[in-house]
């Protein structure tokens, strides 16, 4: 599935990350304009409490695609 996700906030670049890792297609759109716009990469910690009720830390790099298509899945 081809995703895109406006901007780099906390909340969509968590569900990118987890979309990325599944398999998907994930492009951020970020305004040139935009202090972010030349983040290629971020380090990313989380703790999942998807598969564990004490939760699993993960610390990960997550590279930013920035958009190149027209049309997406979602």
């Amino acid at each position: 599935m081809d995703i895109l996700v406006i901007g780099l906030g906390v909340i969509g670049t968590i569900y990118a990350y987890l979309f990325s890792k599944e398999g998907h297609n994930v492009e951020h759109f970020i305004r040139k304009t935009s202090k972010n716009y030349n983040i290629n990469s971020l380090n990313i910690e989380l703790l999942d409490g998807r598969t564990d009720s004490n939760g699993i830390e993960t610390n990960d790099t997550y590279s930013i695609n920035k958009n190149t298509k027209k049309d997406y899945d979602f």
